[in-house]
């Protein structure tokens, strides 16, 4: 079955932009979504982590470059050996996880320790539900800054490499999540009064 998000033509992802080549899509995908995420960063967190925050700020960073931006996939979806999350599981398994954080108080009154380990359990199911078709990284990192943020904490996501993160994740679906808390521990900054 062809996937309905690429262009049939091209190979390429369907995009607002009129753009059929591969290498220009990434860098003005790159370009617009680096100024919103910039955006983001300066909103004070909700009051809810659920599924409707996602969707939320993949719409703000992928809005006119994507039609479906903010809108859960319909194909299943894979990287490597990683099956993520099935279309049809996708909001059973964000309302679990919406569950998890409203019964940990959103990770809110923990330590520096205490938040890695929590934040980085948590990343690793977070990963794993990859609800849209692109962009799942970037909006899931702007989700985890706001958790942070709401617990008294930033997070500096320049401290580790793309590397150590698909390293950390791949580890983490084993349930070795040492690498993803580690990934926080250095990363967690206490917030600026």
């Amino acid at each position: 079955m062809a996937d309905p998000y690429l262009d049939s033509k091209t190979g390429i992802l369907r995009n607002l932009l009129g753009i059929t080549e591969r290498q220009m899509l990434h860098e003005c995908e790159h370009n617009l979504v680096a100024i919103r995420m910039v955006k983001l960063a300066e909103t004070p967190p909700p009051l809810e982590f659920n599924l409707k925050f996602l969707q939320k700020i993949h719409k703000i960073l992928f809005e006119g470059i994507y039609d479906w931006a903010g809108k859960i996939r319909t194909v299943s979806i894979s990287k490597g050996e990683t099956l993520f999350c099935l279309p049809t599981h996708l909001e059973s398994h964000a309302n679990y996880l919406s569950k998890i954080l409203k019964k940990e108080n959103n990770f809110r009154y923990l330590t520096k320790e205490g938040f890695a380990e929590k934040a980085g359990a948590f990343l690793i199911e977070l990963n794993m539900l990859h609800p849209f078709r692109e962009g799942n990284g970037r909006t899931q990192r702007i989700f985890m800054e706001k958790i942070a943020q709401g617990a008294g904490f930033a997070l500096d996501w320049r401290k580790t490499s793309q590397k150590e993160m698909i390293e950390a994740s791949i580890e983490g679906e084993k349930e070795h999540y040492q690498p993803v808390i580690q990934i926080f521990q250095k990363s967690l900054l206490p917030r600026e009064s």
